[in-house]
C-alpha cells in the first residue's frame, strides 16, 4: 500500500524509505560535502538543528538525554596526588564546569552524533584549555595524498555559514589541525579535537542516534 501527503508545495508526494544522507567529495573544493538535500546543501547539521528547534517533542526527548549524560558532572579523584597537584586539578574542573564546554558537547553529540572542541595552549605552549565548538559549523577535508600516495592528516574547516557561495571568504572562516599531544604546538595553528559517533560504513560525517526513527 502506498500512501501519499500533501506537501508545502501543494502537490500529492509520497512518502519513501529514509534515505540517508549523502556525503559528497567535489574536486573543486577542499571539503567534504556534508549533504545534498534540496535546500540544504552542504548544511545536513543545520538540517538537524532545524528539526531540533522546531519539534517540541525531538526538542524534549533530547534535552532530557542531555541533562542524564550530563549528570552530576566532573567528578575529581586526587587519590595519590601531592596537594599541589590536587590544587591544580580542581582548578580545572572549575573552568571546565563554569565554561559549560561539557554540556555542549553533549548536546551536540545527542542532535548531530559528534562533537568538537577547540584546544588552546597557554603562552608556555604547556597548559591547554578545551574551548567548545559548534559541530554544525565544522566541515572535513577530503582525503589527499602526497607524492607518495601517503594520506596527509585530515583538515577540518569551521565558519558559521556554508550558505554562502564562498565560505572560505566569511570573516570566521577558520581552518584547525587535528590536535596531538605529543608533538610540539605550532603558534600559527589552531588545533581541534573532532568526535563522532561510530556506524558501520560511517563516512566524513557521523548520523544522530535518532536517525533510524
Amino acid at each position: 500500500m502506498s500512501v501519499y501527503y500533501f506537501g508545502k508545495s501543494e502537490k500529492l508526494e509520497k512518502f519513501g524509505a529514509l534515505e540517508l544522507p549523502t556525503f559528497k567529495v567535489d574536486t573543486q573544493i577542499e571539503w567534504v560535502i556534508n549533504g545534498v538535500m534540496r535546500d540544504w546543501r552542504n548544511r545536513q547539521p543545520q538540517y538537524y538543528n532545524f528539526i531540533y528547534q522546531t519539534s517540541g517533542k525531538h526538542h524534549a526527548i533530547v534535552d532530557v538525554k542531555a541533562r542524564y549524560t550530563y549528570g552530576k558532572g566532573w567528578n575529581t579523584i586526587t587519590t595519590g596526588l601531592t596537594q599541589s597537584e590536587s590544587i591544580e586539578l580542581k582548578s580545572f574542573v572549575r573552568k571546565i564546569e563554569k565554561s559549560k564546554v561539557t554540556q555542549r558537547c553533549i548536546l551536540d553529540q545527542k542532535i548531530q552524533g559528534g562533537f568538537a572542541v577547540e584546544v588552546i595552549y597557554d603562552k608556555a605552549g604547556e597548559k591547554i584549555m578545551p574551548h567548545h565548538l559548534d559541530f554544525s559549523f565544522i566541515r572535513v577535508s577530503k582525503p589527499s595524498y602526497d607524492k607518495n600516495d601517503k594520506e596527509l592528516p585530515t583538515e577540518y574547516y569551521y565558519t558559521s555559514d556554508w550558505k554562502s557561495h564562498r565560505p572560505k571568504e566569511n570573516k570566521d572562516f577558520v581552518v584547525f589541525h587535528p590536535f596531538n599531544p605529543n608533538e610540539k604546538p605550532d603558534a600559527n595553528k589552531r588545533y581541534i579535537i573532532y568526535v563522532k559517533d561510530y556506524r558501520p560504513d560511517l563516512g566524513a560525517y557521523p548520523f544522530p542516534e535518532y536517525m533510524a526513527g
